[in-house]
């Protein structure tokens, strides 16, 4: 970070950043608690454009109180992890969701993951498969 601050200095940008590192959940937990209005907008789903619409449509018919971001697809590894941090930080999706919608969310990305252990591990691994076995505990999945 020293030598982040440095070179901003050097180039006459007058900024000094200071940051701690944060896991995904973490993140998530301060845009939700101090800029939530960014949520949407940095949210990059992994999927191509074209399958989104048919993958929204199975969302939408399997856990219809469940909000994607206009941007989601909601099933990608990206989109379940915003998903993961929504499900247990974002007090408006809480009021909102239907307990079981939530519910066949997390049973829905538990055999995902399941699916996707090798190929995503660094993804899904460590602090991601914490905090979703946390949300499973809480809704009893």
């Amino acid at each position: 970070m020293r030598f982040f601050n440095l070179t901003l200095q050097a180039l006459g940008i007058p900024v000094q950043v200071a940051w701690k590192n944060r896991t995904e959940m973490g993140v998530m937990e301060d845009l939700l608690r101090h800029k939530p209005e960014w949520l949407p907008h940095v949210v990059n789903c992994f999927s191509a454009p074209l399958y989104q619409p048919g993958i929204r449509r199975s969302w939408a018919r399997n856990a219809s109180s469940f909000p994607l971001y206009d941007s989601q697809c909601g099933s990608c590894v990206k989109c379940r992890i915003t998903n993961l941090g929504r499900v247990l930080h974002d007090k408006e999706l809480r009021r909102t969701t239907r307990p079981e919608d939530v519910r066949y969310f997390l049973a829905n990305t538990a055999a995902w993951m399941r699916g996707k252990g090798v190929t995503h591990a660094d993804m899904i691994g460590g602090s991601f498969t914490r905090d979703f076995k946390h949300a499973r505990r809480e809704f009893s999945v």
